[in-house]
């Protein structure tokens, strides 16, 4: 086997490893979120100026209390990590190409 070929496995199994702990990381943040959402202030929806999406209490300051701030934290550092493993997988890819 040449390097070419070495580099393409390399790929294939960096795509296999980027996909279940990305998607496991993008899964995970949505379970963080909800359980952001299940912690708010008191009257935090009627903070909010437009009352037809209840997901705006996560980003209007003072709607969370300091466990939903947290939950918040955590579910974006995992949709970082994400998105992370996704660019990983395509600058490789990239690399492998263009080799």
């Amino acid at each position: 086997m040449d390097l070419s070929q070495h580099l393409e496995l390399l790929t294939v199994l960096l795509f296999a490893i980027a996909f279940v702990f990305g998607s496991f990381c993008f899964f995970k943040s949505l379970y963080f979120f909800v359980k952001a959402l299940s912690n708010t202030a008191e009257g935090a929806f009627q903070k909010t100026q437009t009352s037809f999406n209840f997901l705006n209490v996560l980003w209007v300051p003072g709607c969370l209390n300091t466990q939903g701030q947290l939950y918040r934290r955590i579910a974006l550092r995992n949709i970082v990590i994400a998105v992370a493993w996704i660019l990983l997988f395509l600058t490789a890819a990239q690399f492998v190409d263009g080799a």
